[in-house]
């Protein structure tokens, strides 16, 4: 008898112990990995002085906005706003697209020492202000509202912002450069339409915005005959191809943010910055290739901004996390009639798009 209580207890103390490990690593991992994850790359030696002759190379990756082959004679009935010039306007502006990485990417930028984001702090909404889809007047007391979104105490020289309803917003592009002028970076980041959809969709499941009876395909339909019903005579859903000024029309149609399928008519959004904003100052990103190369594209993105890049050592250990990452099941699937549907009106879109950007031999995007 002596024996066996002697065991018990030796047994109960290993369970113990066991299960104290358990949970001190998981609040090592939880807490103090991101934590020193954030420290090291403030470090001096996380900056690289050094830019290696393939630099340039790499915006293979990635299209600067006068790299396009764009018609301005489309952008007669787009204006331009004439600028108040703020002072304390962030030098980076990542407007989109939902669902394409914008929160991993402005993260990632959030570790360079000399680069500071609005409402830092590793989280869902670091980055985002919703300050210019919100705001129309930019009065002195309005202004110090936006500058509060940034950090005080940071020796950055350059700061930026990430919202993804800038892209779908007509008004966002004239409210900015009436703001602050057209000095500031565009980042636009493109994923795949139908994989948008689907894991926006998954998202909105995951945040109980939909009854459990809802599956994709009635929130497909119910969808489909808003923005019918929204576009009307603006566009023939039946139509093979588009051209440029259709596209501009689709602008405005729908309140940015709140629609599954408007929000993948990403034609209309660029079309309306290249009108507004100067070529020069924009880079159009692939979100699959950011999700499969985060390194790649954070060092092209810095490149774009003007910054010294970051060590390998560094970047690889700042993009092995994935912020705000999206829900993946193979069950979320249109039935054939809808996805059909979803074909028809993407496909001149995206054909338009890819021709454009001039990605139609590296970029297959198909449902």
């Amino acid at each position: 008898r002596c024996v066996k209580m002697v065991t018990e207890k030796v047994t109960l103390k290993r369970i113990v112990v066991f299960n104290l490990v358990l949970l001190i690593c998981g609040f090592v991992y939880l807490y103090v990995n991101p934590w020193i994850e954030t420290k090291i790359t403030f470090s001096k030696e996380a900056v690289s002085t050094s830019v290696p002759d393939s630099r340039l190379e790499e915006y293979t990756l990635t299209v600067r906005g006068d790299e396009i082959q764009f018609d301005h004679s489309y952008c007669k009935s787009v204006a331009v706003s004439q600028s108040e010039q703020h002072e304390g306007c962030p030098s980076l502006f990542i407007i989109g697209t939902r669902k394409g990485g914008t929160t991993s990417l402005i993260n990632y930028l959030s570790k360079h020492p000399n680069f500071k984001v609005a409402n830092p702090g590793g989280g869902l909404q670091s980055g985002e202000t919703f300050f210019f889809n919100r705001h129309d007047k930019f009065d002195d007391s309005t202004w110090r509202t936006y500058l509060s979104n940034f950090p005080k105490d940071s020796n950055a020289n350059l700061s930026g912002e990430s919202t993804v309803f800038y892209s779908t917003n007509c008004q966002v592009p004239n409210r900015i450069q009436r703001a602050c002028g057209s000095k500031a970076k565009i980042v636009y980041l493109l994923r795949n339409p139908y994989r948008r959809f689907e894991s926006n969709y998954l998202m909105r499941v995951k945040a109980k915005w939909y009854g459990p009876k809802s599956d994709i395909n009635a929130i497909f339909e119910a969808e489909w005959k808003r923005l019918s019903v929204v576009l009307g005579s603006r566009y023939n859903f039946n139509q093979r191809t588009i051209n440029m000024s259709v596209a501009l029309d689709l602008n405005c149609a729908v309140q940015g943010g709140a629609h599954l399928l408007y929000d993948g008519l990403y034609l209309a959004f660029l079309a309306k910055w290249l009108c507004v904003w100067p070529a020069e100052n924009m880079l159009v990103i692939n979100s699959e290739e950011f999700f499969k190369m985060p390194g790649k594209i954070v060092q092209q993105v810095l490149l774009f901004l003007g910054l010294d890049n970051l060590s390998d050592e560094t970047l690889s250990a700042i993009t092995s996390r994935v912020y705000n990452e999206g829900i993946h099941s193979k069950s979320v699937l249109l039935n054939s009639r809808n996805r059909m549907l979803i074909q028809n009106l993407y496909e001149p879109f995206i054909s338009k798009l890819l021709d454009l950007l001039q990605w139609t031999s590296s970029v297959d995007w198909v449902y």
